[in-house]
């Protein structure tokens, strides 16, 4: 049901082109994923993010776990008839929420603790409340629970949070174990040291995972070394399956120089936050996106 298969790459790079199978369709890679937090992508109709080629969609398992709630989600048939979306979708685990709402979070061994920014509520993400919410919500493509921190936080810090987003990987591995419907995604930290994110990538691949991924890079970090979680001696990483990986970048921009050295899928949500505003280098909302979906032909053509 789900398969990695590399079917080109530049012998000059690390750069590839690649065919992620889901249950809802075939991603072929590198492909830009649009974020629709709340379930839905601000300013398109899914037939227009069919239009601009977009193949797979992002959504949020905190925020929707917030507003509807995963439990009516689960009940209208889960996200795909809930978005109208047909094609693949993928949800992030409430770890980017770690560090986007950090004033109003507690972390601890167990999980987090987060204040709703709704209303004032009170609520625990564990990695285990995680995964069950997600299969709840019923993507192709889950996340692990991660913390993360800041870049620009020390390295003992990213120490720390790599190490807790590996035992935190374990847990997510034993709670999904049952679930044969979804692919669960491991996350990369370690900040700006190689030697970090090398043994994070190592450990998440050895604990299970099926496909893992790095998470956002920094301003200050090279997208090349956000790429390469793992040594370039080891073209691509293997899990305990003994298949290939996919690398996702969250917070990749969407133009196609910094992902040149071969993630499977980027995504940002850029895009939607700066259209209509004046700032913004596109015209309507369709050219915007369709600028993103275009990167990933972009590469093929470059290499």
């Amino acid at each position: 049901m789900f398969s990695f298969e590399i079917i080109a790459c530049d012998p000059h790079s690390r750069g590839r082109l690649g065919r992620l199978t889901t249950p809802h369709g075939v991603i072929e890679t590198p492909a830009f994923m649009p974020v629709g937090t709340q379930g839905t992508v601000k300013g398109l109709t899914p037939a227009e993010l069919r239009e601009c080629g977009v193949q797979v969609i992002l959504a949020n398992t905190y925020h929707l776990y917030l507003r509807p709630g995963h439990q009516v989600i689960e009940t209208l048939g889960g996200l795909h008839p809930f978005m109208n979306w047909p094609g693949p979708i993928l949800t992030d685990s409430g770890g980017y929420q770690v560090f986007s709402l950090a004033p109003l979070r507690t972390l601890s061994e167990e999980g987090v603790s987060f204040q709703s920014h709704l209303d004032g509520s009170r609520h625990d993400l564990t990695p285990e409340k995680a995964i069950s919410i997600q299969q709840a919500l019923g993507p192709d493509i889950i996340m692990a629970l991660d913390e993360c921190p800041a870049y620009t936080n020390s390295r003992a810090e990213q120490r720390l949070a790599m190490e807790r987003t590996v035992r935190w990987a374990a847990r997510c591995q034993q709670a999904h174990q049952s679930e044969s419907r979804q692919v669960l995604f491991g996350i990369v930290q370690g900040g700006t040291w190689q030697d970090l994110r090398e043994r994070c990538a190592r450990e998440i691949v050895n604990a299970g995972e099926s496909i893992s991924s790095t998470a956002f890079y920094p301003p200050a970090m090279p997208a090349t070394a956000a790429c390469s979680p793992v040594p370039a001696r080891s073209t691509s990483a293997t899990n305990s399956t003994g298949r290939t990986e996919g690398r996702w970048i969250p917070g990749a921009p969407a133009r196609p120089a910094p992902v040149t050295p071969g993630p499977t899928c980027g995504t940002c949500s850029w895009p939607k936050r700066f259209w209509p505003s004046a700032c913004s280098p596109f015209t309507t909302s369709t050219s915007s996106w369709s600028s993103c979906a275009r990167f990933g032909r972009k590469l093929s053509r470059e290499g």
